[in-house]
């Protein structure tokens, strides 16, 4: 899943359905890509708070 902007990182790739990516198992992939998808179909919006030293997907902590 790849992310046009989070904080000031630009085309961020998140996660990955099918292998654990930027410690992001699939499951929890596919639940942030559910999340976001019905966000899309219902017209609203999501927001996604990260650390404002992140510049890169790898740099963003780990919850």
């Amino acid at each position: 899943m790849v992310a046009e902007s989070i904080g000031k990182v630009q085309w961020g790739f998140l996660c990955n359905v099918e292998t654990a990516t930027n410690g992001i198992n699939p499951a929890t992939c596919k639940v942030m890509y559910a999340t976001l998808l019905a966000a899309q179909a219902s017209g609203r919006s999501v927001t996604l708070w990260v650390t404002d030293s992140a510049t890169v997907c790898p740099d963003l902590p780990a919850r």
